[in-house]
């Protein structure tokens, strides 16, 4: 029994995505993205003691100020894909949302993708760093030299999680997106945190190479995707995700 329940919740992570259309009334519209990791587990499996994954995607229209301010959301589709991979069916959920953006605001002014990188769960990268004032108890990105407060999502769902924090302290830049109309950037920095950071298996100094279990210690380096961003027909991608890993995007705006 011991080993079934343990079985059972290992593979559980969730990721909160936004992905930007355009600008309506001076508003963001976003296709925005609950993403869940969990086990697909039959009778067979849990006889062999055997883990297969599947992934829900809760898709939701979401418009928020340019302070980050949500005005409105509303969910538009509810669906699940088994494999280790989730991105059809994000695809599939994001040209819903897009058809019916589209039809509700036919005057948007569309975004273009303008770059993408992974910071692989640092604090400061190329060209974003997220800050914590601890004694203000204020948090920031700077970006391109300039501090931007940001406010990280209120969710009771999340706040009853044991991965979450109120504030950047315990979180760690995994992607940096930027997304321009002729007027403005967005910025989207993807903040993380999970198993492999709990335990010290991540690291930006490479003289840890081990820790005293012997275990391996992975080296943060900021990488560029295998993919060119700014060419994507559908510009969706699978977030990289940790071990019992939690996940959200926060966004700045610069006129």
């Amino acid at each position: 029994m011991f080993q079934s329940l343990s079985a059972f919740a290992c593979l559980f992570a969730k990721q909160h995505k936004l992905f930007p259309v355009g600008i309506n009334n001076d508003n963001i519209v976003f296709i925005e993205t609950h993403i869940y990791r969990a086990e697909d587990i039959s009778k067979k499996d849990k006889e062999r003691n055997t883990l297969k994954i599947k992934w829900e995607i809760k898709t939701y229209i979401s418009i928020y100020n340019k302070s980050q301010d949500l005005i409105s959301k509303t969910e538009i589709d509810d669906s699940e894909i088994k494999g280790d991979s989730y991105i059809q069916l994000l695809k599939t959920s994001y040209a819903k949302g897009l058809f019916q953006i589209e039809s509700l605001y036919p005057n948007l002014d569309h975004f273009t993708a303008e770059y993408l990188s992974f910071c692989d769960y640092q604090k400061k990268c190329e060209r974003l760093e997220i800050q914590h004032d601890s004694l203000n108890k204020k948090d920031t990105f700077k970006y391109k030299k300039q501090d931007f407060n940001v406010k990280l999502p209120s969710n009771k769902n999340d706040e009853e999680s044991d991965t979450f924090t109120g504030d950047l302290s315990a979180y760690f830049l995994n992607s940096i997106r930027v997304y321009k109309t002729k007027d403005l950037e967005l910025v989207i920095g993807h903040l993380a945190t999970g198993h492999e950071v709990s335990m010290g298996w991540i690291t930006d100094n490479p003289k840890n190479k081990s820790n005293e279990s012997g275990d391996p210690i992975h080296e943060a380096k900021p990488y560029d995707p295998d993919f060119e961003f700014k060419e994507l027909h559908v510009p969706v991608y699978q977030e990289p995700i940790m071990h019992h890993g939690y996940g959200f995007d926060l966004f700045i705006v610069k006129d």
